[in-house]
């Protein structure tokens, strides 16, 4: 099932939240604009998940217990705004652990790319799209090759359940062909350049993919959109269209703390947070950017200690193994060698 840009995929990460992921999928069909595709990667859910999509009919069967990724293709019937009848490729991806946002979205990026789609548009399992988000992305292309541009990747404006800006890109500070900040060059058109953005609807095309590569999944969780979205616009000019809009239902509002996480599982989760966001930094910043996290980190680990919070150990050790571990980027790919090529 094609238009007139090609086949387009949505790719969607997902890990024991079945239904939010049903709340995703249905959005989805919503979508005035055609998907030929959609990847579900489940990272090892425990709660049902292939069940439901299942008994939902997004999949025929479900997959027995294979030691490695395991793929049902089911052809599925979508409304597509109201059609009714077109259909869809679902493809159920069950990886045998949980690989984290990272390795979801690499794999199923790697499975799209191999199966020919066009166009990969990525979001996670609580990302409830509007039935005109696509739709706005394309009429954002179309400006864009219209202005002679060829965009790295195109992303939309993210809310959260209180219609407020959640995930907002970093804007694209300095121009390719002067010094002047040239981020609101296409604002008449509800264009903003930006450098990189969040795996909550971000769209990229295939040859952009085939050019830089797949997302690092060393990382695991968090950051792993920044480093690739900073990849591409090393390279390629990215646009946020703002009247693209998604829905991001995350239960944690504002920016992510360790000094406020009370549930221990989660505060060991943020070894990869702020690990990640120092080897970030590290390979794209300037170095004062860099000792500046690192001094952040170092208060934080005193002020944990001499501090009236719970879990003292916990968090003054993760955030110590993460200032390790950002620094001598251990557990990490040091350098891009062409391993992540597509």
């Amino acid at each position: 099932m094609e238009n007139d840009v090609g086949k387009i995929c949505a790719i969607v990460v997902t890990h024991n939240r079945k239904e939010l992921l049903i709340k995703c999928l249905e959005a989805l069909s919503s979508q005035g604009t055609v998907l030929a595709g959609i990847y579900v990667v489940d990272n090892d859910s425990t709660d049902g998940t292939a069940e439901a999509l299942k008994g939902k009919g997004y999949i025929s069967d479900v997959p027995g217990a294979e030691q490695g990724p395991v793929e049902v293709k089911s052809p599925v019937n979508m409304s597509f705004g109201g059609e009714g009848g077109s259909q869809a490729t679902v493809h159920y991806v069950r990886m045998p652990e949980n690989a984290g946002g990272a390795g979801g979205f690499r794999e199923g990026m790697e499975r799209a790319f191999a199966e020919g789609y066009d166009w990969l548009w990525l979001m996670d399992d609580d990302v409830i799209v509007r039935p005109d988000t696509l739709g706005e992305l394309l009429t954002a292309r179309e400006i864009l090759r219209r202005e002679g541009k060829k965009p790295g990747f195109l992303s939309s404006k993210v809310v959260n359940r209180k219609d407020m800006i959640d995930n907002a890109p970093s804007i694209q500070w300095y121009g390719r062909e002067n010094t002047m900040t040239q981020w609101a060059e296409l604002l008449e058109h509800g264009l903003a350049g930006v450098e990189n953005c969040s795996f909550a609807s971000f769209l990229v095309q295939r040859d952009i993919v085939a050019d830089v590569g797949y997302p690092l999944k060393e990382l695991f969780i968090w950051s792993d959109d920044v480093e690739y979205t900073l990849r591409i616009s090393a390279k390629y000019p990215c646009y946020m269209a703002g009247r693209s809009i998604v829905r991001h239902e995350r239960n944690i509002a504002g920016t992510l703390s360790i000094l406020r996480e009370e549930d221990p599982g989660r505060i060991r989760l943020y070894y990869y947070y702020y690990r990640n966001r120092l080897w970030v930094l590290r390979k794209y910043s300037p170095y004062r950017f860099v000792l500046n996290e690192q001094l952040s980190l170092v208060i934080d680990i005193f002020r944990i200690l001499f501090g009236d919070y719970r879990h003292k150990a916990l968090r003054a050790g993760t955030l110590i193994r993460s200032l390790f571990a950002g620094t001598f980027s251990r557990g990490l790919t040091p350098l891009l060698d062409g391993k992540d090529k597509a």
